[in-house]
């Protein structure tokens, strides 16, 4: 029988915290006023390495690998990438539902590094475990919390609907230090058991600084990236039910949903997803690139889906043109530009063919009647009495007529 027909869900907008809400907000009065998240809010970019003045004699196409020539200032540990089912456009006002997270694993990445909750949380993020979760928490104003379960692929009236736990690779060793600020990224874990962390995170909404405390300190390894919260507060914004009777798990209780349909029956596009985890390989992942060139006409420049410079000069144009290369982050939308030159010749035609060598006056037969050697010279004339003295002949031995 489908769920709607026995269990209701109900909408709430729940603080319940762990701790609870008044644990929380005495401790935060007994603090002062909370902490402010200074890292890496206002990430720039800058110009690192220059490109190089070009010289093309030629009207194919050339590739230029953009690498090292663009630096986001202040990030030095690994990013990943959070994908989300968010919903862009003008209602949510996001332009993008993807959001990027620096973990502390590197030198000066953070006060504290997290060398063991980084590596616990890449090892599901690489092997794919973090693909197609939900956020099945999210408690107004404190945090968001997902990596615990992987989503349905069936409506809720099917069978194998209910949301699967992901299988967990052991717990990992508890590295407090980092403050549970907003925008900090934090493993959870289970009361009283310090080290108890397998696979679940969540995201800090607000400065949270009770928990760097509790329960033997949460594990702060990392941080969302410019304007990410933007993405994590639209996520956060989504309605909240109670689910724990309708899937028949306690830990339902706050599941945030994009939408309940009047059937009461979830879909699977209802729920707040993480649809992919990714390691990015190289900081350049965290720009988009543009170009422009000076005279079109004679140089057209463009990005590949590589994110390569690719210049094609036209055939015949002559002289010199500037190429500007924008890097734009994707986290801010701060920009930072470099202008090289690119000369144009024409190739130099190859040589001509040399002329041949033809036979202007073919040598006439000869009859030898006599054993001694007779010369031959290369003029038209074949008799040695009509040859100036001293010319150079070439020598045919005659064959001996016995």
């Amino acid at each position: 029988m489908p769920k709607s027909f026995i269990h209701t869900l109900f909408s709430r907008r729940s603080n319940r915290v762990l701790p609870r809400p008044s644990d929380r907000r005495v401790h935060q009065a007994s603090m002062g006023m909370p902490e402010q998240l200074e890292p890496k809010q206002l990430l720039a970019v800058d110009l690192a390495n220059p490109f190089a003045d070009q010289s093309l004699t030629t009207s194919a196409p050339v590739t230029i690998a953009i690498t090292n020539q663009f630096d986001v200032t202040d990030v030095l540990g690994t990013v990943v990438k959070f994908e989300t089912n968010a919903p862009v456009g003008s209602a949510s006002g996001l332009s993008t539902n993807d959001f990027y997270v620096e973990l502390y694993d590197k030198a000066g990445a953070a006060g504290t590094l997290t060398p063991t909750t980084v590596s616990n949380f890449l090892s599901y993020a690489d092997d794919g475990s973090y693909d197609n979760t939900i956020i099945h928490r999210s408690v107004s104003d404190f945090v968001v919390q997902g990596g615990g379960f992987t989503a349905p692929s069936v409506a809720a009236d099917q069978p194998d609907s209910d949301p699967v736990t992901i299988p967990t690779k052991g717990t990992s060793t508890n590295e407090p230090g980092n403050s549970n600020l907003r925008g900090t990224i934090a493993m959870a874990k289970l009361g009283g058991q310090p080290n108890s962390a397998t696979s679940q995170w969540f995201v800090n909404l607000s400065d949270n600084t009770f928990l760097d405390s509790d329960n033997g300190g949460y594990a702060v390894f990392g941080e969302v990236l410019g304007d990410g919260m933007t993405v994590v507060d639209v996520m956060a914004g989504a309605l909240t039910y109670d689910a724990t009777t309708y899937y028949s798990n306690g830990t339902f209780s706050d599941l945030p949903l994009w939408n309940v349909n009047a059937d009461n029956i979830v879909q699977p596009q209802d729920f707040v997803k993480i649809e992919m985890i990714t390691e990015l390989t190289d900081e350049s992942e965290l720009m988009t690139y543009s170009v422009t060139t000076s005279d079109t006409s004679k140089l057209a420049a463009s990005i590949n889906a590589a994110g390569d410079l690719v210049l094609t000069p036209v055939a015949g144009q002559t002289g010199s043109v500037s190429v500007t290369v924008t890097a734009t982050s994707k986290t801010t939308g701060e920009t930072a530009s470099d202008t090289f030159a690119v000369g144009l010749s024409v190739p130099e035609p190859p040589p001509e063919n040399p002329p041949a060598v033809v036979v202007a006056n073919p040598f006439a037969d000869v009859l030898l009647d006599t054993a001694e050697p007779l010369r031959i010279g290369r003029s038209t004339a074949l008799s040695q009495a009509s040859r100036p003295s001293g010319t150079t002949d070439e020598a045919i031995s005659a064959p001996f007529l016995g």
